[in-house]
């Protein structure tokens, strides 16, 4: 497991970097990443830690990153760039330990220290809980880049739910049903929902992960279909064929407390929950095409978003609560668009003339993970909520209906990393 051995920082003050002093730039900070040397004896890791570091910090579009060799103070002060982020790491046998320095390049002023410790395995984590401690210290707001993304891999009857780190590395398999696996989600940071045909239809599953057990939580002779979570209701909410359509149900975790939502004659599905819990996105056809609705929790106060394009799906709520993000039929294209939750300010955020689908936001709000046909086949990306910074995630193919997880509930500062300004 993943441990902070030491944590060594300046009283508070200094520690939390000034971005009027340093920056200049709020949302676009220039910082420069010099090479981190192995001590001698080491064992060579496969990327270098300030390279992970570095691509940390340019994917979350907050950052113009220079990566160099050295501090070059000249160089640095030319380019304006104030801070940089220096290092170096020892990897004895199976352990390894990363020291790193955040200094201001005109006068060599230390500002930050870190020193973070754990298994070799880990060392892709270990650099991204440091460049979460450097957004934190910079923007006071948690950092994307310890978050994992659950998805299908496979085709048909034989996929199945993969997890990966938020940059598409460290894939695995998390479940081995040997069946059609469907609509993953996460259920907090340990858990998760999904729709599996494992007893030969589409019915609701749990999860763990670490476990490739899997357990029902709605398996009747309906047709179970996208389910969501939310952790402040700690609710499921999901779409049931139970009475003859698909309507829209809440239940708890084990399956229990069903409630239904929706009472239509057509069809309600592809539900998600706001990020207070207090309202529900979802598609209906009730005005004859599927359209995107929004609706108190408890099933009232429905109101349309969308009256335009032929199709709407996959509804997902930004973190921020402002926009709801989905996937929209216009033009003869599949396109990922995002809408104001009254209904305004309709943006399109992806525009190629590929096959766009299946959105969900990261926790920061910053970035939208969708599934594309882009290179000719299906995978996922990575996009900022206004179009720009288009990132390719998997290039195994066969990837798709992605869910980006919440914060990990680690603490990032623990007890013993506190500074002396911070004790009681």
């Amino acid at each position: 497991m993943l441990t902070a051995v030491a944590l060594y920082c300046l009283p508070v003050r200094a520690e939390r970097v000034s971005l009027e002093a340093f920056a200049g730039h709020p949302e676009n900070i220039p910082i420069a990443v010099t090479l981190f040397e192995p001590e001698w004896g080491s064992v060579m890791v496969e990327t270098a830690p300030d390279n992970i570091i570095a691509d940390d910090l340019a994917f979350c579009g907050r950052f113009a990153v220079t990566r160099s060799v050295r501090n070059d103070s000249a160089l640095f002060a030319r380019q304006m760039i104030w801070i940089a982020i220096e290092g170096g790491y020892t990897a004895p046998r199976d352990s390894i330990h990363i020291g790193c320095v955040i200094v201001a390049t005109l006068d060599r002023e230390v500002l930050h220290t870190a020193v973070l410790s754990g298994s070799l395995r880990d060392y892709r984590a270990i650099c991204h809980r440091y460049s979460d401690m450097v957004y934190e210290l910079l923007f006071q707001e948690k950092g994307m880049f310890r978050t994992r993304i659950l998805f299908v891999r496979g085709r048909g009857l034989d996929s199945e739910l993969w997890a990966m780190d938020y940059d598409g590395h460290g894939m695995s398999q998390v479940t081995a049903t040997r069946s059609q696996a469907l609509f993953p989600c996460f259920a907090g940071p340990e858990r998760f929902l999904f729709i599996s045909y494992a007893r030969g239809k589409p019915d609701l599953f749990a999860g763990a992960f670490g476990s490739q057990a899997t357990v029902a939580v709605a398996a009747t002779r309906a047709t179970e279909s996208s389910p969501a979570w939310s952790d402040v209701e700690e609710r499921v909410l999901f779409a049931s064929s139970f009475t003859g359509n698909l309507e829209l149900y809440t239940c708890n975790r084990d399956g229990s407390a069903r409630r239904q939502l929706t009472f239509n004659q057509t069809v309600d599905t592809s539900p998600c929950f706001s990020p207070d819990g207090s309202h529900v996105a979802y598609i209906s056809d009730r005005s004859g095409s599927p359209q995107l609705y929004v609706m108190d929790s408890d099933g009232t106060n429905n109101r349309r978003l969308t009256f335009e394009g032929g199709y709407q799906d996959s509804p997902a709520w930004s973190p921020r609560g402002d926009r709801i993000a989905f996937t929209s039929l216009r033009d003869g294209r599949f396109d990922i668009w995002t809408i104001q939750t009254d209904g305004r300010q309709l943006s399109r955020v992806t525009g190629t003339r590929d096959k766009n689908e299946y959105c969900a936001w990261v926790p920061t709000g910053t970035h939208i993970v969708f599934q594309s046909t882009l290179n000719g086949r299906t995978d996922l990306f990575a996009v900022q909520p206004d179009g720009g910074g288009l990132v390719q995630l998997t290039m195994c193919g066969d990837a798709k209906m992605p869910d980006w997880g919440p914060f990990p509930r680690e603490p990032l500062f623990s007890e013993n990393n506190r500074s002396p300004d911070d004790a009681p």
